[in-house]
Protein backbone atom coordinates (compact mmCIF):
# COMPACT_ATOMS: atom_id res chain seq x y z
CA UNK A 1 0.00 0.00 0.00
CA UNK A 2 1.38 3.41 -1.30
CA UNK A 3 2.09 6.12 1.66
CA UNK A 4 -0.96 8.35 1.93
CA UNK A 5 -0.56 12.65 2.19
CA UNK A 6 -0.48 14.09 5.20
CA UNK A 7 -2.20 17.25 3.83
CA UNK A 8 -5.46 17.90 6.80
CA UNK A 9 -7.57 17.78 4.26
CA UNK A 10 -6.29 14.41 2.42
CA UNK A 11 -6.20 13.14 5.90
CA UNK A 12 -10.14 14.55 7.12
CA UNK A 13 -11.61 12.67 3.97
CA UNK A 14 -9.46 9.37 4.88
CA UNK A 15 -11.06 9.53 8.30
CA UNK A 16 -14.70 10.23 6.89
CA UNK A 17 -14.47 7.81 4.21
CA UNK A 18 -13.13 5.26 6.72
CA UNK A 19 -15.70 5.71 9.02
CA UNK A 20 -18.59 5.59 6.31
CA UNK A 21 -17.53 2.42 5.01
CA UNK A 22 -17.47 0.91 8.65
CA UNK A 23 -20.73 2.44 9.56
CA UNK A 24 -22.14 0.78 6.72
CA UNK A 25 -20.88 -2.67 6.99
CA UNK A 26 -22.21 -2.72 10.93
CA UNK A 27 -25.64 -2.47 8.20
CA UNK A 28 -25.04 -4.02 5.19
CA UNK A 29 -22.60 -6.81 3.85
CA UNK A 30 -19.96 -5.68 1.97
CA UNK A 31 -20.23 -6.93 -1.20
CA UNK A 32 -23.14 -4.63 -1.47
CA UNK A 33 -21.73 -1.01 -0.85
CA UNK A 34 -21.04 0.99 -3.35
CA UNK A 35 -18.19 3.50 -3.64
CA UNK A 36 -20.69 5.93 -4.26
CA UNK A 37 -23.14 4.78 -0.88
CA UNK A 38 -19.44 5.78 0.73
CA UNK A 39 -19.01 8.80 -0.45
CA UNK A 40 -22.48 10.11 -0.10
CA UNK A 41 -22.61 8.39 2.94
CA UNK A 42 -18.91 10.49 4.12
CA UNK A 43 -20.56 14.04 2.96
CA UNK A 44 -17.57 13.33 -0.15
CA UNK A 45 -17.21 13.10 -4.18
CA UNK A 46 -16.59 9.88 -5.43
CA UNK A 47 -13.48 11.81 -7.21
CA UNK A 48 -12.29 12.33 -3.29
CA UNK A 49 -13.17 8.64 -2.67
CA UNK A 50 -10.56 7.63 -5.21
CA UNK A 51 -7.97 10.89 -4.95
CA UNK A 52 -7.45 8.85 -1.55
CA UNK A 53 -8.22 5.06 -2.21
CA UNK A 54 -8.10 2.93 -5.40
CA UNK A 55 -10.83 0.33 -3.58
CA UNK A 56 -13.12 0.00 -0.38
CA UNK A 57 -11.08 -3.02 0.31
CA UNK A 58 -7.72 -0.66 0.64
CA UNK A 59 -10.11 1.74 3.15
CA UNK A 60 -10.01 -0.96 5.58
CA UNK A 61 -6.67 -2.45 4.90
CA UNK A 62 -5.35 1.57 5.68
CA UNK A 63 -6.91 1.10 8.91
CA UNK A 64 -6.31 -1.81 9.62
CA UNK A 65 -2.53 -0.51 9.26
CA UNK A 66 -2.71 2.42 11.58
CA UNK A 67 -4.76 -0.20 13.90
CA UNK A 68 -1.04 -2.36 13.55
CA UNK A 69 0.81 0.90 14.01
CA UNK A 70 -0.82 1.50 17.48
CA UNK A 71 -0.38 -1.57 18.70
CA UNK A 72 3.15 -1.76 17.87
CA UNK A 73 3.47 1.30 20.02
CA UNK A 74 2.26 -0.28 22.74
CA UNK A 75 4.49 -2.77 22.20
CA UNK A 76 7.41 -0.62 22.38
CA UNK A 77 6.31 0.42 26.22
CA UNK A 78 6.88 -3.54 27.02
CA UNK A 79 9.71 -3.55 29.48
CA UNK A 80 10.16 -7.15 30.14
CA UNK A 81 9.81 -8.63 26.86
CA UNK A 82 8.44 -12.66 27.03
CA UNK A 83 5.67 -14.51 25.28
CA UNK A 84 3.05 -13.21 27.92
CA UNK A 85 3.46 -9.87 28.15
CA UNK A 86 3.52 -9.86 24.42
CA UNK A 87 0.17 -11.50 24.16
CA UNK A 88 -1.62 -9.44 27.12
CA UNK A 89 -0.93 -6.19 25.07
CA UNK A 90 -1.96 -7.86 21.93
CA UNK A 91 -5.23 -9.28 23.29
CA UNK A 92 -6.41 -5.86 25.80
CA UNK A 93 -5.21 -3.66 22.19
CA UNK A 94 -7.20 -6.20 20.32
CA UNK A 95 -10.51 -6.50 21.93
CA UNK A 96 -10.87 -2.77 22.03
CA UNK A 97 -12.03 -2.97 18.37
CA UNK A 98 -13.83 -6.85 18.65
CA UNK A 99 -16.68 -5.73 17.05
CA UNK A 100 -14.85 -3.88 13.73
CA UNK A 101 -13.29 -7.65 13.54
CA UNK A 102 -16.25 -9.41 14.01
CA UNK A 103 -17.45 -7.46 11.00
CA UNK A 104 -14.54 -7.94 8.76
CA UNK A 105 -15.05 -11.68 9.65
CA UNK A 106 -18.64 -12.00 9.01
CA UNK A 107 -17.41 -10.46 5.76
CA UNK A 108 -15.11 -12.83 5.11
CA UNK A 109 -12.47 -9.95 4.99
CA UNK A 110 -10.39 -10.81 8.73
CA UNK A 111 -7.69 -12.10 6.82
CA UNK A 112 -6.32 -8.47 5.74
CA UNK A 113 -5.33 -8.33 9.43
CA UNK A 114 -2.61 -11.27 8.38
CA UNK A 115 -1.85 -9.38 5.23
CA UNK A 116 -1.24 -6.26 7.45
CA UNK A 117 0.63 -7.93 9.58
CA UNK A 118 2.80 -10.01 7.71
CA UNK A 119 3.81 -6.22 6.04
CA UNK A 120 4.86 -5.88 9.56
CA UNK A 121 7.98 -8.59 10.07
CA UNK A 122 10.25 -6.65 8.38
CA UNK A 123 10.49 -4.21 10.71
CA UNK A 124 10.03 -6.88 13.40
CA UNK A 125 13.00 -8.70 12.08
CA UNK A 126 15.06 -5.06 12.07
CA UNK A 127 14.10 -4.13 15.77
CA UNK A 128 14.73 -7.69 16.76
CA UNK A 129 18.19 -7.87 14.90
CA UNK A 130 19.13 -4.51 16.69
CA UNK A 131 17.72 -6.07 20.21
CA UNK A 132 19.66 -9.89 19.80
CA UNK A 133 22.50 -8.86 17.77
CA UNK A 134 24.09 -12.14 16.04
CA UNK A 135 22.28 -14.53 18.45
CA UNK A 136 19.70 -14.65 15.75
CA UNK A 137 20.29 -14.73 12.03
CA UNK A 138 17.81 -13.16 9.76
CA UNK A 139 16.68 -16.33 8.42
CA UNK A 140 15.73 -17.61 11.84
CA UNK A 141 13.74 -14.31 12.83
CA UNK A 142 11.88 -13.87 9.34
CA UNK A 143 10.00 -17.58 10.07
CA UNK A 144 9.94 -16.49 13.59
CA UNK A 145 7.73 -13.50 13.08
CA UNK A 146 5.97 -15.05 10.85
CA UNK A 147 4.85 -17.78 12.90
CA UNK A 148 4.05 -15.66 15.90
CA UNK A 149 2.09 -13.36 13.47
CA UNK A 150 -0.45 -15.83 12.05
CA UNK A 151 -0.80 -17.49 15.16
CA UNK A 152 -1.46 -14.40 17.39
CA UNK A 153 -4.00 -14.00 13.92
CA UNK A 154 -5.18 -17.42 14.57
CA UNK A 155 -6.12 -17.26 18.23
CA UNK A 156 -7.54 -13.95 18.00
CA UNK A 157 -9.29 -15.05 15.07
CA UNK A 158 -10.58 -18.00 17.18
CA UNK A 159 -11.71 -15.74 20.20
CA UNK A 160 -13.52 -13.64 18.23
CA UNK A 161 -15.60 -16.54 16.99
CA UNK A 162 -16.39 -17.98 20.02
CA UNK A 163 -17.35 -15.04 21.58
CA UNK A 164 -14.41 -13.65 23.60
CA UNK A 165 -15.82 -16.03 26.39
CA UNK A 166 -11.84 -15.63 27.80
CA UNK A 167 -10.45 -12.44 29.06
CA UNK A 168 -7.60 -11.10 27.75
CA UNK A 169 -5.45 -11.90 30.74
CA UNK A 170 -6.69 -15.94 29.96
CA UNK A 171 -5.73 -15.86 26.96
CA UNK A 172 -2.58 -14.48 27.26
CA UNK A 173 -1.87 -17.20 29.57
CA UNK A 174 -2.99 -19.97 27.01
CA UNK A 175 -1.28 -18.80 24.52
CA UNK A 176 2.04 -18.15 26.50
CA UNK A 177 1.47 -21.95 27.43
CA UNK A 178 1.31 -23.21 24.01
CA UNK A 179 4.27 -21.34 23.51
CA UNK A 180 6.06 -23.39 26.07
CA UNK A 181 4.25 -26.64 25.86
CA UNK A 182 5.77 -29.64 23.29
CA UNK A 183 2.56 -32.03 23.33
CA UNK A 184 4.94 -34.17 21.37
CA UNK A 185 7.59 -34.47 24.10
CA UNK A 186 6.62 -37.69 26.25
CA UNK A 187 9.16 -38.00 28.65
CA UNK A 188 7.12 -35.44 31.61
Amino acid sequence: MESKSKNPSSMRSRKLITESLIKLMMIKPYSEITITEIANNAEVVRRTFYRNYKSKEEVIEYYLLNLVKGLALEFIKIEDVNPYNISIVYFNYMSKYSSFFQILDENNLFTLLLDVGENFIPKLNKTSKKDLGDEFDEQFLDYYHAFNVSGMWFVLMRWIRKGMVESPEELALIYDKILKVNLYNKSK
